[in-house]
């Protein structure tokens, strides 16, 4: 297994920390399964450590395809050689060895007192204990307690670097991304809510349910038949947000909202390795709100609040693409003036202004057009000279 250069650099630095913990930040997509498999390869006496039980089988798979010879600590299933795979829950109940290496996955979700007394309570004298996320906080706030740092690169370095897919966002709903991701394509659906997941699922043969009590061996059958094309998506309430790690094309996220840390996971799913650019729908507003995940401060430590939010984007309203990225946005319903479109954002003017701008003047003569832009920056209480450097800004 060849790493990237970048994966390389990461094992290599985590191993330099020899005892005691390490926090591995790396964007989803990045290949922290990869960084996991070199690092249990190269200590025999190695334990990784899942959240929930329902990742352990997956987990397995995934080591054991990037040649790691491991076995599964379930109940009924317990022995074979190699490296070692456990739940949280499982380690808290069983008397387990001390191991060299113990390698927590999804770290963020056990940064409880009891749990990381748990952990530790698994590595062996001179042992090592490696988190791995990447969203490095929670509800409680940064992740701390561990003795070193090392980080990866950014997602917006992967995706620069064509090793991650570009995110693109419709404020239409599901059935809108479908509609742009084509029928052969396959998306993750967010839901409200468990009923609502289920009952989706029942309404469309193409789509299965997944929920936190889906036995982990259900849970692996699901994801084979997704892999193989016999599943169009999944649906779920706030589940496949980790330890999802299949190419897909779209994502459309909950209606209702959903917190940075799981927003910035969710839209993770999307921007894995794959062909084209991913289209994430979000009739939420969530990207308006927190900004696009993959340009937010690298690495992410805390969500953003009060004048931290980025400045607020906005939807063509004739096609309904949010415009993160002006070069990205061909609206074939109504094309708009590139200068235009590129003032409303770097001038900062208000989203209704942005939206009027748009298309109001996309068909205006360019001085008039200019003059508009110079009344319109005028009125936000800007001086002469704020309003000529503002001006030159944007090309006007």
């Amino acid at each position: 297994m060849k790493l990237r250069d970048y994966q390389r650099k990461l094992v290599e630095e985590i191993t330099a920390e020899g005892s005691g913990s390490v926090l591995c930040i790396a964007p989803t997509g990045a290949g922290k399964t990869v960084i996991m498999a070199d690092l249990a390869r190269s200590e025999p006496s190695t334990i990784v450590v899942c959240p929930w039980r329902t990742l352990v089988d997956q987990t397995v798979a995934a080591l054991r395809s990037h040649g790691v010879e491991c076995s599964p600590l379930m109940a009924g299933r317990d022995g074979g050689d190699g490296v070692k795979v456990a739940s949280l829950e499982t380690a808290a109940r069983r008397d387990l060895p001390r191991f060299a290496r113990v390698l927590l996955d999804e770290c963020h979700r056990a940064d409880t007192p009891a749990r990381i007394a748990l952990v530790d309570q698994l590595r062996a004298p001179g042992g090592q204990v490696v988190g791995m996320t990447g969203t490095a906080w929670n509800e409680r706030g940064p992740l701390s307690g561990y003795d070193s740092i090392v980080i990866g690169p950014s997602p917006a370095e992967l995706i620069d670097r064509g090793l991650l897919r570009r995110p693109r966002y419709t404020s239409g709903g599901a059935a809108d991304m479908f509609a742009r991701i084509g029928p052969a394509a396959q998306a993750v659906i967010y839901c409200d809510s468990v009923a609502e997941s289920r009952a989706l699922a029942a309404s469309n043969p193409q789509i299965a349910h997944i929920a936190g009590s889906t036995p982990g061996a259900e849970r692996l059958r699901l994801m084979e038949a997704f892999r193989a094309g016999e599943i169009r998506a999944f649906s779920n309430c706030a589940v496949l947000t980790e330890g999802f790690d299949a190419s897909i094309d779209g994502v459309a996220l909950r209606p209702g909202g959903m917190n940075l840390r799981l927003f910035v996971q969710a839209v993770g799913r999307g921007i894995r390795p794959g062909a084209g650019d991913c289209w994430v729908s979000d009739p939420g507003g969530l990207v308006r709100l927190y900004g696009c995940p993959t340009r937010l401060p690298w690495p992410l430590w805390s969500p953003f609040t009060g004048a931290d939010r980025p400045r607020e984007l906005v939807a063509c309203r004739e096609c309904r693409e949010i415009i993160t990225n002006l070069n990205d946005h061909a609206c074939e319903v109504t094309p708009a003036e590139p200068q235009i479109r590129r003032v409303a954002l770097e001038c900062g003017l208000g989203s209704e202004w942005e939206a009027r701008a748009w298309h109001d003047f996309a068909g205006l003569p360019w001085e008039a057009g200019r003059e508009r832009v110079r009344l319109e920056i005028e009125a936000s209480g800007a001086g002469p000279a704020e309003i000529a450097a503002r001006l030159r800004r944007v090309g006007l």
